[in-house]
């Protein structure tokens, strides 16, 4: 599913720093639009290394996070990692 399954299209203009941004806003500098390919970006930033197979333990945690990210939540972890707890 692309961008244009949302119903509408969205025109990205790329800049490099902050006074790019006023100047465009302000009539001042002229940019074209960027052209983008939505699924594969999609596609690239959903490939991990890591995945829960290394975590040991945190059963509750995997399921919460499990479930977050199957529904499109974010979810939130507080508290220390314990990653230099030894087992």
């Amino acid at each position: 599913m692309g961008i244009e399954a949302l119903g509408c299209e969205i025109e990205i203009i790329a800049i490099g720093r902050p006074a790019e941004a006023v100047d465009f806003l302000t009539g001042q500098l002229d940019l074209d639009p960027t052209s983008i390919n939505i699924d594969a970006a999609f596609a690239d930033a959903s490939r991990y290394e890591e995945g829960f197979s290394e975590v040991r333990g945190q059963e509750s945690v995997k399921r919460a996070v499990t479930v977050a990210a199957a529904g499109g939540h974010n979810i939130l972890l507080i508290g220390p990692s314990a990653s230099s707890r030894c087992n």
